[in-house]
């Protein structure tokens, strides 16, 4: 159950960390509400395991909620212009630090408490990748003014993301393993 639950939560990465959109309206092919419902899936299976996941339950709720309006928007701004837009893409950023944040120090618990400190020290340094990613994506923002920079910066992000989208399910793969 446990094995099975960690790759619910890897899938639900794919989700989150892989944004590809088309078309003037920016629709997001690889919708993060979905990443959200597999991390809904495994935090049910998990919750008992460590207080973390009860957590991350109440703030991946919520997520779901406001990930909805993140699905289609146009260009680089949020679905709503205006501060309204940007409330709602600040408030998804925060909710979803926290959400990664309890999921990684769930998963570190349990394998402390399995006995792996070596694999459960691992949770810290993909927290941090996760953070510094989330900085960058940021910066899009800003970066979104010259064309061509725009392209190549969101390009390098998405290219990172895959990097940490296979370091967290090579993570889950072996912490499911071990616990």
């Amino acid at each position: 159950m446990v094995k099975q639950a960690l790759l619910k939560m890897a899938l639900g990465f794919a989700f989150i960390l892989v944004d590809v959109r088309v078309g003037k309206i920016n629709f997001d092919l690889v919708p993060d509400i979905i990443g959200y419902i597999l991390f809904a899936l495994a935090i049910r299976d998990l919750e008992r395991r460590s207080e973390c996941f009860a957590k991350a339950r109440l703030f991946n709720l919520a997520l779901i909620v406001v990930s909805i309006f993140t699905i289609a928007r146009v260009g680089n701004t949020p679905s709503f212009i205006g501060p309204i837009g940007y409330l709602i893409g600040i408030a998804g950023l925060i909710l979803k630090l926290l959400v990664v944040y309890y999921l990684l120090m769930g998963t570190k618990e349990m394998l402390v408490m399995a006995g792996n400190r070596v694999l459960a020290a691992e949770t810290d340094r993909l927290w941090l990748y996760f953070l510094i990613l989330s900085a960058a994506g940021i910066l899009t923002i800003f970066i979104a003014t010259v064309p061509v920079l725009s392209v190549l910066y969101n390009l390098a992000l998405l290219i990172l993301s895959i990097v940490l989208l296979v370091m967290i399910t090579r993570f889950n793969m072996a912490a499911g393993d071990s616990i």
